[in-house]
């Protein structure tokens, strides 16, 4: 039997005194936006790779300059927006480390 992919999300539940994204995300302009539908907007941060802070700060320049060890930085956040009688709550779903 195969094993069924899983990942753990963050659901936050944005208070009433936020209804504006620019208001949630700090440096909104600098995100790109993917409008998934009429309730669901997407930002992400472009990612790039770099050496974990781990191998200078612990191995000095033991390991030389060469390691191929890097991390990756991806970033995303998805904000959905529910509308009850005339009550909108929006809920944010935190991806990756960003």
């Amino acid at each position: 039997m195969s094993k069924i992919p899983t990942n753990k999300l963050a659901i936050y539940l944005i208070k009433n005194d936020y209804s504006d994204h620019k208001d949630i995300i700090k440096n909104i302009d600098e995100l790109n936006t993917i409008n998934i539908s009429k309730i669901e907007t997407f930002y992400y941060g472009n990612s790039f790779t770099f050496p974990p802070s781990w191998i200078k700060n612990f191995f000095g320049t033991a390991l030389g300059a060469d390691t191929n060890i890097f991390s990756a930085s991806a970033k995303g956040l998805l904000l959905l927006e529910i509308v009850k009688d005339t009550e909108k709550r929006i809920f944010a779903l935190a991806f990756g480390y960003g």
